[in-house]
């Protein structure tokens, strides 16, 4: 079997692994926020099913990602795939997206895309890159200020992350990733948590896999 069949899966599990082996001492390493008097510490959250799911989420992430892209643009997606399960988990748990995850995947995904750039000679990557993550922001900023709480403000910042590496890879995948992100929402809002305020980020996270997959039949990317 060649190499180059094997590799995304390889690399998939390898992060995986990091993942496994990383979630506890993550979990203890990030601080409640000083803001949320009710918000209990994050290694609470330990516990068999919960590595387990992290784990799948990881694999299924990495697995999409690293098939589905350029290998020039796997450094911005390892953002994804090492920060966005445990993200989405979190949040999922909590309704907190913990500031120091967000940067963590923030640092990553830019200094992916500007590999991505430096690989291809093409620095344009870093321009759509940056277009992406400052352009989600501001939208994800304005939604927040004008739904009167509905949108927490750590989905703002995620939106950044989210927005840099669909950015580096293509403007239209980025537009169906937030689009698909959205009405997964919705319908998880309706059916789910019957109308009910939800979290959103695990449904923003699950937007670019997801437009990745899409893209692939509509052939976008």
């Amino acid at each position: 079997m060649p190499w180059q069949a094997i590799t995304p899966a390889l690399l998939a599990v390898l992060l995986t692994g990091l993942v496994a082996a990383l979630t506890g001492p993550v979990l203890r390493w990030l601080p409640v926020p000083p803001d949320e008097p009710d918000a209990r510490p994050y290694a609470e959250l330990l516990s068999p099913g919960f590595r387990i799911t992290v784990a799948a989420a990881t694999l299924a992430t990495g697995l999409i990602a690293f098939y589905l892209t350029d290998p020039r643009l796997w450094l911005a997606w390892s953002a994804l795939v090492l920060t966005g399960p445990l993200l989405g988990l979190i949040d999922g748990r909590t309704g907190l997206l913990p500031l120091r995850l967000n940067y963590v995947g923030l640092g990553i995904a830019i200094a992916g895309a500007g590999l991505a750039a430096w690989l291809s000679a093409d620095p344009s990557i870093l321009l759509w890159a940056a277009v992406g993550g400052v352009g989600c922001f501001c939208l994800f900023w304005l939604i927040w200020y004008f739904s009167g709480g509905q949108l927490g403000f750590g989905d703002v910042r995620l939106a950044a992350v989210l927005g840099v590496i669909t950015g580096a890879t293509s403007m239209p995948l980025l537009l169906w990733a937030f689009l698909i992100g959205s009405l997964v929402g919705m319908v998880w809002s309706l059916i789910a948590a019957r109308g009910r305020g939800i979290p959103y980020g695990p449904s923003m996270l699950i937007g670019p896999p997801l437009a990745l997959i899409v893209g692939q039949f509509i052939g976008f990317l």
